[in-house]
């Protein structure tokens, strides 16, 4: 062997050092005094949009002194999904 080709053949110690930078290259956000947070709002996935069919709103209707209070509460909660959910993607 010439020395040419003992200089570009891989040596054990070589391929060591190239693991030990490579390892720190990979590890080095891991030791960052604070920690990488990562988040995503998932509640328009989770929860929808509550709407009702012929034959429920004539119960609503026929029944208005008792679901009164339940209709309020599901056009609260379509107003809060519709304000988070439904908005305009940043342009």
């Amino acid at each position: 062997m010439t020395e040419r080709t003992l200089r570009m053949s891989p040596s054990p110690i070589r391929h060591a050092v190239a693991l030990a930078c490579y390892g720190m290259i990979v590890l080095l956000p891991a030791c960052t005094s604070k920690p990488l947070v990562i988040s995503a709002d998932t509640s328009c996935e989770r929860f929808r949009h509550i709407s009702a069919n012929d034959e429920q709103i004539k119960v609503f209707a026929d029944n208005w002194s008792a679901m009164e209070s339940y209709a309020d509460q599901i056009l609260a909660h379509n107003a809060v999904y519709d304000a988070h959910c439904l908005k305009e993607p940043p342009k």
